[in-house]
C-alpha cells in the first residue's frame, strides 16, 4: 500500500507545481489583461511586476526545471515499480507548461518576439 500512498503524495506534489506557476506565470498575465480594461494606473504596476520577473526569470526558470526534475524522478520510481502505471497527465502538463516557459525566456532572451533582447535583460 506504500506504492499507493506515495502516488498519492506524487499527485499532489504536481498539482503544487502547477498551482505555483499558475500563480507566477497565470496571474501576472489575468492581472494584466483585467489592468488593460480598468484603468492604465494598474498597468504601471503589472509592467513593474513584468520587470520584476523578467530580473529573475532564469532563476525562476531553474526552479521550474529543478521541481519538474523532482516530478519526473517520482514519476519514473512508480511506474518502475508498477508496470501497469503510465505517467501521470499532470506530469506531462508540468512538462508542457516548463517547455513552453523555457521557449517564451527564449525569446525573450533573442529577440525573437520584436522586443530588443537588451529589454529582457534588465
Amino acid at each position: 500500500m506504500t506504492g499507493i500512498g506515495n502516488a498519492r503524495r506524487a499527485h499532489w506534489a504536481h498539482a503544487g507545481v502547477v498551482a505555483f506557476h499558475a500563480l507566477c506565470c497565470g496571474l501576472p498575465l489575468a492581472v494584466s489583461v483585467l489592468g488593460l480594461a480598468a484603468s492604465a494606473s494598474l498597468v504601471g504596476g503589472v509592467l513593474t511586476w513584468h520587470a520584476v520577473l523578467h530580473e529573475r526569470e532564469l532563476w525562476l526558470l531553474a526552479g521550474s526545471a529543478a521541481l519538474v526534475g523532482i516530478g519526473a524522478f517520482a514519476e519514473w520510481r512508480f511506474v518502475r515499480v508498477d508496470r501497469r502505471r503510465r505517467v501521470s497527465a499532470l506530469f506531462a502538463v508540468s512538462l508542457a507548461c516548463f517547455v513552453v516557459n523555457g521557449a517564451i525566456v527564449a525569446g525573450h532572451r533573442t529577440g525573437s518576439f520584436g522586443i530588443d533582447a537588451a529589454v529582457s535583460e534588465r
